[in-house]
């Protein structure tokens, strides 16, 4: 893979932010992880923020997901450009693990998903849990702000996701799972990212259903 560093999976590597740009990831990003936050903040001014792939991949997803849901052309504008020196450190390390993330093709990864919510509804079919409610939907805030504008999504769906507290059933997260999957394809960069993000909790939440 030329151009790339090959890591290990909990290997770190930097990058420099300004502190205004520090300053606004932690304050103007919704539902960071606690442990992001505090490696922003116990960062040294002018020194690399260092963290590991999976983390750098996790922060640009929420980058991409307030950006994408924010009103504010400025805030938008300013968490773009955040994102995309995001984006330029992540095409630098990779790690080998199969995984749904942003090195498989687009067309093959939208495929793959769909197949494998297809695959994950007959099974709970055959369980009879298609309707049972998921124990917690995982996304919420800007995430599901997202879900609710996608076309895709069956429209008694998109109603429960305006609710604060969505409960949804096995089958009704394994639909919105296929409806991420279908826009992934003509979705701008930034989309693609929190779109594969959310895709990964809403697998997370189908597994932990068929496991129960």
């Amino acid at each position: 893979m030329p151009g790339k560093k090959r890591i290990q999976k909990y290997d770190k590597f930097g990058l420099q932010l300004t502190q205004v740009e520090m300053k606004l990831i932690v304050e103007g990003v919704a539902g960071l992880p606690e442990l992001i936050v505090q490696t922003i903040h116990a960062a040294p001014a002018n020194q690399l923020i260092m963290m590991t792939l999976d983390h750098w991949k996790e922060l640009a997803g929420h980058i991409a997901s307030e950006a994408n849901d924010t009103g504010d052309k400025r805030h938008q504008k300013r968490l773009d450009t955040i994102f995309s020196k995001i984006q330029d450190l992540l095409e630098t390390h990779f790690y080998e693990e199969p995984s749904l993330d942003t090195k498989q093709p687009l067309a093959e990864e939208s495929v793959q998903l769909a197949e494998w919510a297809a695959e994950m509804l007959i099974g709970a079919e055959q369980l009879g849990i298609k309707t049972k409610p998921v124990a917690r939907f995982p996304l919420h805030g800007a995430r599901q702000s997202i879900l609710m504008r996608l076309p895709t999504v069956p429209v008694n769906v998109q109603a429960k996701l305006a609710e604060d507290e969505p409960h949804l059933t096995v089958g009704e997260v394994g639909s919105v799972l296929i409806a991420v999957s279908e826009a992934l394809m003509d979705a701008t960069p930034l989309q693609q990212v929190a779109l594969i993000l959310i895709a990964k909790n809403l697998k997370e939440c189908l597994e932990a259903e068929l496991r129960a």
